[in-house]
């Protein structure tokens, strides 16, 4: 056996000598390989992620996914699920990566030390804010503003308020007879002069808001427009038909499962991507440069958030993100500014 102080002789000079201008994925694909040879035929990897270090909350999200995803690639299907906790921390050295791997009562560590290069000046000609327009207890799907009206997206319902005096009221609401219930639901509203249309996965509700409220539904999953391209809800799920060619890049691992182009302003044909990540973490909108179809490359610093992103949709100055805040459990818009003066 080698004695403690022995190993931990060993562990400062591997640490101190790290290879340098490794990227993360690198550095966490490398830990995953090593993690990858204890685990039997029949486990699956749950990775539970310790953040200690200064790193920001979307790239060590990412470090969390891409991690989970190394371990799962090659493995069959498993029947028994094994807790693996990563942690990343950070000394004077740099970064270290620490995978555990608990079973059957004992303890098994593998560490990766990660020292990237110092990041070569990169001119962020992009600034984003983050900016909280509306929260409320009840999950929302999408929101739209028209003079002196607010549409809300619910569920099961389309809800309209009117500025007053003193804030946003509460007017009206009618329920979406025939919206389909999903888990994890979606939904885009589309606004046309006082007429409204809500598109669901499995059904397209029509409606007006304007002198009153009134919405009709029918079966069936209609076409709309987002940033250009066409799309529409897969009946019955949550997620996104788009055509192929209105996404001529390669999204990387860095981002998450949302992204949008902007298709105008000064930051048009840059695309905002949230970071990956859970259910349950705080997350990130940056903008990326997609000129390179095969590597996008960072245009702004992240605007972070408290909660993770259901849906982000495009908007006239940015987008608008829907989150849910896990402190406090409600459910907030945020409007996503973009700035291109810096």
């Amino acid at each position: 056996m080698i004695p403690a102080v022995f190993r931990g002789v060993v562990f400062c000079l591997l640490f101190a000598f790290a290879v340098s201008g490794e990227t993360l994925d690198e550095a966490v694909h490398t830990l995953a390989r090593r993690v990858a040879a204890r685990l039997a035929a029949n486990e699956a990897p749950h990775v539970i992620l310790h953040d200690i270090s200064s790193l920001s909350g979307g790239d060590a999200a990412r470090a969390r996914t891409t991690f989970e995803r190394a371990l799962r690639s090659g493995s069959k299907r498993a029947a028994q699920t094994v807790d693996i906790t990563l942690t990343l921390s950070r000394n004077i050295r740099g970064y270290l990566l620490v995978a555990e791997l608990e079973r059957n009562g004992e303890r098994v560590e593998d560490m990766q030390p990660w020292q990237p290069d110092a990041p070569a000046p990169q001119a962020m000609h992009t600034s984003l804010a983050a900016r909280i327009g509306w929260e409320q207890d009840t999950p929302m799907l999408d929101l739209a503003i028209a003079a002196d009206r607010m549409l809300i997206l619910e569920p099961s319902a389309i809800v309209v308020y009117v500025r007053g005096a003193a804030g946003w009221e509460r007017p009206d609401s009618r329920a979406l007879d025939g919206a389909p219930v999903i888990r994890d639901p979606r939904g885009r509203l589309q606004i046309s002069g006082d007429s409204f249309t809500a598109f669901l996965p499995g059904a397209t509700c029509h409606g007006s808001w304007s002198p009153s409220l009134d919405a009709h539904c029918e079966p069936g999953s209609a076409a709309f427009s987002v940033g250009g391209a066409e799309a529409r809800f897969t009946p019955g799920r949550n997620t996104l038909e788009v055509h192929p060619r209105a996404v001529p890049f390669d999204p990387p691992d860095s981002w998450g499962d949302d992204f949008i182009k902007i298709g105008s302003g000064c930051a048009r044909g840059e695309v905002l991507a949230t970071a990956p990540g859970d259910r349950a973490s705080p997350d990130s909108v940056t903008a990326y440069d997609t000129s390179d179809p095969r590597q996008p490359s960072a245009a702004s610093e992240p605007a972070d958030l408290p909660g993770p992103v259901l849906a982000l949709w495009p908007a006239e100055d940015g987008a608008l993100a829907i989150i849910r805040d896990p402190a406090s459990r409600r459910y907030a818009a945020y409007n996503i500014s973009v700035d291109c003066s810096h």
